[in-house]
C-alpha cells in the first residue's frame, strides 16, 4: 500500500475507528491513543496490507484487541460519569453496585430520551458515540460553539433531573 492509499484510508476510517474505540473505553484520550497506535502498526505493515480484502476490518479488529488489552490493565477505574453508567462494564463491582449502576443507567437513558430532539441527538453523538465536536458541526451544519453550549445545557438538564429523581424529588 502506498502513502496515497494509506492517507485515504486514514481519512476514511479514522472517525469510525475513534468512535469504536471510544464506545469501548469511554475515554477520549485513550481512544485517540489507540487509534494512533493502530495506524502506526498498519503503516509498519504497509507492504502486506494489499493482501487483506478489507483493511478497515483489519483496523477495527486491531482497535478492539488494543482496547481489550488496555481494559485488562489494572489501572482502569470506575467513575460515575454518564457514559460509564449507561454502558458499565462491571468486572470488579459487587452485585449491589452492579444493580445500582444498572438502575442509574436506566434512569439516565430515560432522562436522555425525554430531552428535546436536538439536544438528545447532540448528547448521543458526542457523549455516547464519541463523535468529536468538529464532526458534529459538519454533520449537523451547526456552529461548533453552539454545539458546545447545547451539550453543556443538555448535561445540566440531565444532571438536574437525575439528581431530582435519585434523591426523591421526582418531577413527573
Amino acid at each position: 500500500m502506498d502513502q496515497e492509499k494509506f492517507t485515504s484510508l486514514v481519512q476514511r476510517a479514522s472517525g469510525r475507528m475513534y468512535g469504536y474505540a471510544y464506545r469501548i473505553l469511554r475515554n477520549q484520550q485513550e481512544a485517540e491513543d489507540i487509534v494512533q497506535e493502530v495506524f502506526l502498526k498498519l503503516w509498519k505493515m504497509k507492504t502486506k496490507l494489499d493482501e487483506y480484502s478489507s483493511v478497515e476490518a483489519l483496523a477495527i479488529t486491531m482497535i478492539r484487541n488494543q482496547c481489550i488489552d488496555l481494559l485488562r490493565k489494572p489501572k482502569m477505574e470506575h467513575d460515575t460519569d454518564i457514559s460509564k453508567m449507561l454502558f458499565n462494564v462491571s468486572w470488579e463491582l459487587s452485585p449491589y453496585d452492579t444493580m445500582v449502576n444498572r438502575e442509574n443507567g436506566r434512569m439516565l437513558k430515560e432522562i436522555i430520551d425525554r430531552l428535546p430532539e436536538q439536544l438528545r441527538t447532540l448528547v448521543r453523538m458526542h457523549d455516547m458515540d464519541g463523535v468529536p465536536y468538529e464532526e458534529i458541526a459538519e454533520k449537523e451544519g451547526m456552529n461548533i460553539n453552539t454545539i458546545r453550549v447545547s451539550i453543556s445545557r443538555a448535561r445540566k438538564l440531565i444532571r438536574d433531573e437525575f439528581t431530582s429523581n435519585k434523591y426523591g424529588n421526582r418531577r413527573d
